[in-house]
């Protein structure tokens, strides 16, 4: 996601936008996420969002760097254990089953805990 990736987000003029707050430095150290997250910019993607956010005044949140948006269910708030190869939601508790991603999106949505950075 570059610059035009963002800015089509902050365009749909949402409320607020919640990141995580990734441990960038220790994923370059892994040999099988270092180059695609050079070749992305990840560590350049915070700072893009928090000038758009202060140019369309929308407030950026973070949430803590241990925060298990992966690992939550979106829809009864059970956690349970999502190893990285799984892509796949699926909640053992009431049976919701989502993309990885998009569970985790909504649990980011839906943060409480969260610092404002914008």
């Amino acid at each position: 996601m570059k610059r035009k990736g963002i800015l089509s987000i902050v365009r749909t003029n949402p409320q607020f936008i919640t990141i995580e707050n990734l441990n960038i430095k220790g994923m370059m150290r892994s040999k099988r996420l270092a180059n695609s997250f050079q070749q992305i910019g990840l560590g350049n993607i915070v700072d893009w969002f928090k000038i758009k956010c202060q140019d369309y005044g929308i407030e950026l949140r973070q949430v803590d760097r241990f925060y298990p948006s992966s690992q939550i269910c979106s829809d009864c708030g059970h956690t349970q254990p999502m190893p990285l190869n799984q892509r796949t939601y699926h909640c053992h508790h009431c049976g919701m089953i989502k993309d990885r991603d998009i569970n985790a999106s909504i649990n980011l949505k839906q943060a409480t805990d969260y610092t404002v950075i914008v």
